[in-house]
């Protein structure tokens, strides 16, 4: 069966490159969704989480839900490769920036592995884009600053095409490929929100999760790219149906509703969409 593809697809193809190449003039700046901080979130309606101390920080919320996730994809590893965890568009990379120092032991070890992508700045940058952003505290600089200088964090920089020839090298010095190879995808708002080729976005990022335990959670979301009239937003609504079935059929995804395990196992997951291999350890909640 051939890609299927919502209408008005090169129309769209010529404003998402239009998109890219403003993008890639003006720089991501300022912007605080690209702070790559997602301690507000929460996975589910009506689910809240006490947040947990780790020393000079805490995490909360979303990041508590990532947190759980990573000791039962640690467990179901079962090859000498990292887990691989990638924010795709995370900015300045804040939460993910936490969750490596809460598993630095682990990412040392090279047992963990945390990427950052952004469409157009460096990791130099971001990290200067958002140095005088006020809605960062001295704290979350401080760790973002610490991060860096460990090296705990790789950042990436390109779009999905790009991302999926990108490779990040382990601690022992090993070169490994993100394509196939990526455990967790995390996706804010950064692709299925603003792509105005989301039937072909989305499956890029299929193409990136492993076959053998990969998990990819998108924050759902009314806004999209698509404000520019109702045919045009029905389209890229389309487009993102058509990409996430194809996901299920295509790439063997299954699809999540309901928390699998932890103590809210059966707590619709009513926030984001969430999609996993067979093989992959169950969705908890906690």
């Amino acid at each position: 069966m051939g890609l299927e593809l919502a209408p008005d697809i090169r129309g769209r193809v010529q404003k998402q490159k239009a998109t890219e190449r403003q993008m890639l003039s003006s720089g991501e700046r300022e912007w605080g969704i690209s702070l790559g901080s997602y301690a507000d979130d929460r996975i589910a309606y009506g689910h809240f989480r006490e947040p947990v101390e780790f020393g000079k920080f805490r995490l909360e919320n979303y990041e508590l839900f990532v947190h759980d996730q990573i000791p039962n994809l640690l467990a179901n590893n079962r090859g000498d490769q990292p887990v691989i965890l990638l924010d795709i568009g995370g900015g300045a990379g804040n939460s993910w920036s936490k969750l490596a120092l809460a598993y630095e032991e682990e990412v040392r070890s090279g047992k963990l592995a945390f990427v950052v992508s952004n469409l157009a700045s460096t990791p130099e940058q971001q990290l200067e884009n958002h140095s005088h952003n006020r809605r960062l505290t001295r704290s979350e600089k401080d760790i973002l600053e610490e991060v860096r200088a460990k090296n705990l964090v790789h950042f990436v920089t390109g779009n999905l095409n790009q991302l999926r020839q990108e490779s990040i090298t382990l601690p022992n010095g090993q070169t490994l490929p993100l394509r196939d190879n990526v455990n967790f995808v995390n996706e804010e708002l950064s692709v299925t929100a603003w792509s105005h080729t989301p039937d072909l976005d989305i499956l890029k990022i299929g193409r990136l999760i492993s076959p053998s335990s990969g998990i990819y959670v998108a924050r759902r979301t009314k806004d999209t790219c698509a404000s520019y009239d109702q045919e045009y937003s029905n389209n890229v609504s389309r487009g993102i149906d058509l990409a996430q079935k194809g996901l299920q059929q295509d790439h063997g995804l299954i699809k999540v509703a309901y928390a699998q395990a932890g103590e809210l196992e059966g707590h619709p997951l009513d926030r984001y969409t969430i999609f996993k291999t067979p093989q992959a350890p169950p969705i908890e909640l906690n």
